[in-house]
């Protein structure tokens, strides 16, 4: 059984392969494509899409991409069209390149994406990795990210606040963003015994707080006696309780990920 010290010195020698670096990046924070910070997308007309600076991550290949412009072709009255915006790997005597790439559609009033094939980690010499989507609808375009935004596993702490309904006292609350973690502690009491049946949020996070995918969590739903409740979080920030018996004080503590 062999090794092979990856992050090790190795007498001055330069040893760290680009697959090793690769392999170690997509086990870590995943196999697919990222933005890692900046890389706004706008388009600024009809035919030119705009990337910022910034960093992308695909397949576990860190590449930094410079500003700059990306030629879209005309679309076609009363057709849609979808386009996909690529990072196009190719290996080549030795030589690795990642450039963006357009991967264009065909129109059509029922539009799919293009297909794209390939993938730097299984080894292919060549891959194309889908970051943005412009979708043409007639001659009018717009651009979204397809790829996942990674949010660092440790960063900066960040609190948010919540306005809560009118008919809700809060006895004690704190919203706590440390990295990509989100962490809530939440008491507080509504204005009467009652039952809820999740279909009212009784908060909202705010923008910058909220979960990647719906959460949802056991709570506390106590007054005269204690019971459980159901807490969930969806994507829009909304927070509601779903509490089968007539009781008046919800409390709870969690932790999502962005």
């Amino acid at each position: 059984m062999n090794t092979d010290f990856v992050t090790g010195s190795r007498n001055g020698t330069l040893h760290v392969r680009s697959d090793q670096a690769r392999s170690v990046l997509a086990r870590t924070i995943g196999p697919g494509a990222y933005i890692l910070a900046g890389c706004a997308a706008t388009m600024t007309s009809a035919n030119v899409l705009h990337i910022a600076d910034g960093y992308v991550m695909a397949h576990g290949a860190v590449v930094q991409v410079a500003a700059g412009d990306i030629s879209i072709a005309n679309g076609t009255q009363g057709m849609k069209r979808r386009d996909l915006i690529c990072l196009s790997y190719a290996l080549a005597n030795s030589v690795e390149t990642i450039p963006l790439a357009v991967v264009q559609g065909t129109p059509s009033t029922t539009p799919a994406d293009p297909a794209v094939s390939g993938s730097i980690l299984a080894g292919d010499l060549s891959a194309q990795i889908p970051i943005w989507r412009v979708s043409l609808d007639g001659i009018t375009p717009t651009v979204e990210q397809i790829a996942a935004t990674a949010n660092p596993l440790y960063g900066d702490t960040a609190s948010g606040s919540a306005i809560f309904a009118n008919d809700w006292t809060v006895n004690d609350f704190s919203l706590e963003k440390v990295g990509s973690r989100v962490k809530v502690h939440l008491d507080a009491t509504y204005e009467s015994h009652t039952m809820l049946d999740g279909s009212t949020a009784i908060f909202t996070v705010p923008a910058g707080f909220r979960p990647s995918k719906p959460w949802s969590t056991q709570a506390v739903w106590a007054a005269t006696t204690v019971d459980s409740a159901l807490l969930t979080v969806g994507t829009d920030g909304n927070v509601k309780v779903l509490a089968p018996t007539l009781q008046q004080r919800i409390i709870c503590d969690g932790e999502w990920r962005l």
